[in-house]
């Protein structure tokens, strides 16, 4: 996995769970499972890891039908372009 990591951004999301006491869960819709989990493993040992949990989708489909079915969720942070997708989930970097 050649992408580079943004470890500003981890940070800041670190410290915003920390503060909150809200769970992360990071999600692809390009990662398989196992990369995926290898890209959580590597956040891990580089101590900059926000994420609690993490899951892989084909399409972004696949995670909007399921958000009715998640009660735990409060909102899908991601691309501007996707947002409203969403539905009221949808938040960009700003509504945090």
């Amino acid at each position: 996995m050649d992408k580079k990591l943004n470890r500003q951004f981890l940070s800041w999301l670190y410290l915003y769970a920390t503060k909150t006491g809200t769970t992360l869960e990071l999600v692809s819709y390009d990662l398989s499972d196992k990369e995926l989990s290898q890209l959580v493993d590597s956040l891990d040992s580089m101590g900059t890891n926000p994420f609690r949990y993490y899951t892989s989708y084909e399409k972004v489909d696949h995670l909007v039908n399921e958000l009715p079915y998640r009660p735990e969720v409060i909102g899908v942070l991601d691309l501007p372009s996707r947002i409203l997708r969403y539905g009221h989930w949808g938040l960009d970097i700003g509504t945090l």
